[in-house]
């Protein structure tokens, strides 16, 4: 699978709430979504800028994600649910730049950075993993996730380096449903007060603009 020269990948929001206890950890999974480390701002993409740079209708592909929000599209791959989407807003799916095999470096349409990503886009993982911490004076808040070899369609861009993703399969969960979740592509370490958040990826990651079928 194609990996950025970045090296990054995303994590999932930390929820603001803390845990009644000295430590806690648990894997994170399909959280939905949720806000941002403490201080970040969340601007949202505007509607007009969905389809900015192609031709294929990005509000179709999101459209049909959301329709299918806690649904299992096709046989529960994360592959299907970005094949359908892009199929029924008429644009190329996988099959139409190389072969689609198992854990195959799948390509989604033109390759585009993190910076220029929009909702709509494809986004493929290769090895991603990340580990992030709350320190408070309180107490410490831990947690982990990974996708191994993945596909996700791009819901919403945050800032502060962090994407809402619409996607389905989500390990270690077999056949888990479409869910939306934020996701975090680049590590950092941000301190408010006397609260400590740090961020750690490992992994890489390609976001891809779909291209019109004909």
């Amino acid at each position: 699978m194609a990996g950025n020269s970045m090296g990054l990948v995303g994590l999932e929001t930390p929820n603001a709430s803390r845990p009644g206890g000295p430590t806690s950890s648990a894997n994170l999974l399909a959280e939905g979504d949720r806000p941002g480390p403490m201080g970040m701002s969340t601007p949202t993409t505007p509607p007009e800028e969905l389809n900015a740079g192609g031709a294929v209708d990005a509000q179709k592909i999101l459209n049909y994600a959301s329709s299918n929000g806690g649904k299992v599209v096709g046989s529960g791959e994360c592959f299907d649910l970005a094949d359908k989407a892009l199929k029924d807003a008429g644009a190329k799916s996988a099959a139409d730049f190389g072969p689609v095999v198992k854990d195959a470096d799948y390509i989604w349409g033109s390759a585009v950075d993190l910076a220029s990503a929009k909702p709509g886009d494809i986004i493929q993982f290769t090895n991603y993993s990340f580990e992030m911490e709350i320190d408070t004076p309180k107490d410490t808040t831990s947690k982990n996730g990974d996708r191994p070899h993945h596909t996700a369609i791009v819901k919403s861009i945050d800032g502060d380096g962090r994407i809402t993703v619409w996607e389905q399969n989500i390990p270690p969960s077999t056949k888990a449903p479409v869910t939306a979740n934020q996701l975090y592509f680049q590590s950092y370490e941000k301190t408010e007060g006397e609260d400590k958040t740090t961020v750690k990826v490992k992994g890489t990651f390609k976001f891809y603009r779909p291209q019109p079928k004909s």
